[in-house]
């Protein structure tokens, strides 16, 4: 169509993402959604996995937060976990 790419976010990438087909940016934000263990740590193989994507073209890691609304970069209110938890594997 447009011939434009997608910015996941720092969300990681989900099949929201992935289904139409799409040129990704893959963000990485502090949170290493999409490729972290249990822990939160960082996962060298899940990382491997996502980056080697056919749809990700380029893989933009974020550096620094802005001020958010809440405590500490948590935003307040509930969010659809089944959207939000499963692509950041939370």
């Amino acid at each position: 169509m447009g011939n434009f790419y997608h910015d996941t976010g720092e969300g990681s990438i989900s099949r929201y993402h992935r289904e139409p087909g799409g040129d990704l940016v893959w963000e990485i934000g502090s949170g290493y959604f999409g490729c972290r263990n249990e822990d939160g740590s960082f996962n060298e193989e899940m990382f491997v996995r996502n980056a080697t994507l056919d749809q990700v073209k380029m893989i933009e890691v974020k550096l620094s937060q802005g001020a958010k609304p809440g405590h500490g970069g948590i935003l307040p209110g509930e969010l659809p976990k089944a959207v939000y938890f499963c692509p950041r594997l939370v």
